[in-house]
């Protein structure tokens, strides 16, 4: 998930919101800030949103 732009990473959950079944669980941990670094086994820059940011966009998409 890191390593796609902030704006696909939105999409992904956006797409797996509606993917699930009804009740169903989708298992999503971050750090709690927002931050960049490189991924070691790629060498590619990783981005996380922070924890605000993802609690809003899996909120509005119905996630909890």
């Amino acid at each position: 998930m890191f390593l796609l732009p902030t704006d696909i990473q939105i999409v992904v959950i956006r797409k797996v919101a509606k993917a699930l079944n009804p009740r169903g669980k989708f298992l999503f941990t971050s750090p709690a800030q927002a931050v960049m670094w490189h991924d070691s086994l790629t060498g590619r820059e990783s981005i996380s949103l922070g924890d605000e940011r993802y609690e809003q966009t899996l909120g509005a998409e119905g996630l909890v």
